[in-house]
């Protein structure tokens, strides 16, 4: 794990927000709903929320409410992603051997097909 000259998480740093729309900061005022989607497995973490990446590998996305004028903000799910059918499927609060045999079988599947 990285951390800043302050002490924070580097992963803090890289996650989606909207103070990291650059020039395009006025894109925030316009929106009702702002989702950011976030893989902490390209930034080579082993861990993350509890959730075995070294496993998972890049199937796994943290998606997050940035903003929502109509109700809660700064929510975050953690997913299960395979981008070669656009699925996100929402993982359990607590990381249990189901899930990661699940995505086992998920992978070997594929790679079946190719």
């Amino acid at each position: 794990m990285q951390f800043t000259n302050r002490g924070d998480n580097i992963l803090e740093k890289v996650k989606p927000s909207p103070e990291g729309l650059a020039n395009c900061k006025d894109t925030r005022q316009d929106v009702n709903l702002m989702i950011g989607i976030f893989s902490p497995y390209k930034y080579k973490e082993e861990e993350y929320e509890g959730w075995d990446l070294t496993r998972i590998r890049d199937n796994h996305r943290e998606i997050s409410i940035l903003m929502n004028r109509n109700g809660k903000s700064n929510a975050t799910v953690q997913a299960y992603f395979n981008g070669a059918i656009n699925l996100f499927k929402e993982l359990p609060r607590d990381p249990n051997p189901s899930i990661y045999r699940f995505v086992d079988k998920l992978r070997l599947k594929e790679e079946s097909y190719g």
